[in-house]
C-alpha cells in the first residue's frame, strides 16, 4: 500500500458547501479528510448553522471556512472551484443549474430535482 502524500495548494479543490443543516457538514468533513479539498466557504440562510456545522465536525480545518448567507455570492467567488448542494430538495435544481452556469463543479445530494419538470 502506498503512503499518503501531501497535496499541494494547486492540487486542492476549493469547495463551498451550500446547506449546512443536515448533510452539508457531513459531506464537508468527508471531503476535508481526503486532503484533496479545502473548505473555503459554508453557505446557509440560517447563520446559526455555521457554528453548528463546525461544532459537529470531528476533524476541523486549520482555517475556518468563510460564512455566506446568500448562495449567489458564493457562486460569484472566482476562488471557489466546486460546490456541494446539500439544501432541501426543492432547491437542488436551482442551486445546481446556477452553479454550473457560474462555471463551478457540482456535487448535488439526491434527488437532483424536486419534480419531473425541473
Amino acid at each position: 500500500m502506498m503512503g499518503r502524500t501531501a497535496t499541494g495548494a494547486n492540487e486542492r479543490i476549493r469547495v463551498g458547501v451550500i446547506g449546512m443543516r443536515n448533510r452539508g457538514h457531513q459531506v464537508a468533513e468527508s471531503m476535508f479528510r481526503t486532503g484533496r479539498f479545502e473548505l473555503a466557504a459554508f453557505c446557509d440562510c440560517d447563520s446559526a448553522m455555521y457554528d453548528r456545522a463546525l461544532e459537529q465536525m470531528k476533524e476541523k480545518p486549520d482555517r475556518e471556512p468563510a460564512f455566506v448567507r446568500d448562495f449567489r455570492h458564493l457562486l460569484d467567488d472566482k476562488d471557489i472551484d466546486a460546490v456541494v448542494v446539500a439544501t432541501p430538495d426543492h432547491w437542488h435544481a436551482v442551486n445546481t443549474v446556477l452553479a454550473l452556469d457560474a462555471g463551478k463543479h457540482v456535487f448535488v445530494e439526491k434527488p437532483m430535482t424536486f419534480n419531473i419538470n425541473e
